[in-house]
């Protein structure tokens, strides 16, 4: 029957019947195992292309501007309920793994989104193409929250709140999101071990568990600092 619950006793990516033993996925898919190879890189089931994604994630991923506009307005009501405006809308542009390369500076795979601004004027949000649709929408609530503090003259900000900020907001998208590939995205939000991306993080996390989402961007606004 349409939407039905898929049966855990049959492989997740061929139905055949499981057996004795299986794969079993974090997002607690299971595989038999006669399927090997990489692991999709958002889903983590075995057997993805060249791109890193499983077929069922290739599907989801956004290619063209056509895809971009589609799934905006489901980002931009998740970012609203967070409390986040921008104040003059922005473009989204998806852009090639080469081009991010040469406007980051950063190694391939490592940086999958740009907020490119003037001054206090946001040109646009540089996205990488082929990120399935979760990812996606992280990756752009992410870049909207620099944007937000572009647009209210946040000026500059240590790098772990910029970015622990702007992961808090990724983290918030995610949170209202039905798709389980979400709280894996999450996971690796919360876990990051980086200094810049994963401490912020956590940082900002703790403060607006003190003192509120609100109260701490106005904080960081007026005082370049956490309350």
């Amino acid at each position: 029957m349409a939407g039905s619950p898929p049966d855990p006793y049959v492989c997740r990516l061929c139905a055949a019947a499981l057996g004795d033993t299986w794969w079993e996925t974090p997002m607690g898919e299971r595989v038999c195992l006669r399927h090997t190879g990489p692991s999709c890189r958002s889903c983590a089931v075995p057997g993805a292309d060249a791109d890193g994604l499983c077929p069922r994630c290739a599907r989801t991923a956004v290619v063209t501007q056509a895809g971009v506009k589609a799934l905006l307005p489901r980002i931009r009501t998740g970012l609203h309920e967070l409390g986040l405006r921008l104040t003059t809308p922005v473009r989204v542009r998806l852009v090639s793994t080469g081009e991010m390369v040469a406007m980051s500076g950063a190694p391939a795979g490592t940086v999958t989104g740009c907020t490119m601004s003037i001054d206090a004027e946001v040109v646009d949000l540089a996205i990488v193409a082929g990120l399935p649709a979760p990812q996606f929408g992280a990756v752009v609530a992410h870049e909207c929250m620099h944007a937000w503090m572009v647009q209210r003259g946040f000026g500059i900000v240590a790098p772990p709140i910029a970015e622990g900020l702007s992961q808090f907001a990724s983290d918030g998208w995610l949170e209202r999101q039905r798709d389980p590939r979400a709280r894996l995205l999450r996971e690796a939000i919360a876990q990051d071990p980086d200094p810049v991306y994963g401490d912020g993080f956590r940082q900002i996390k703790a403060a607006v568990r003190r003192h509120g989402f609100l109260p701490v961007l106005r904080t960081v606004r007026s005082a370049g600092r956490l309350p």
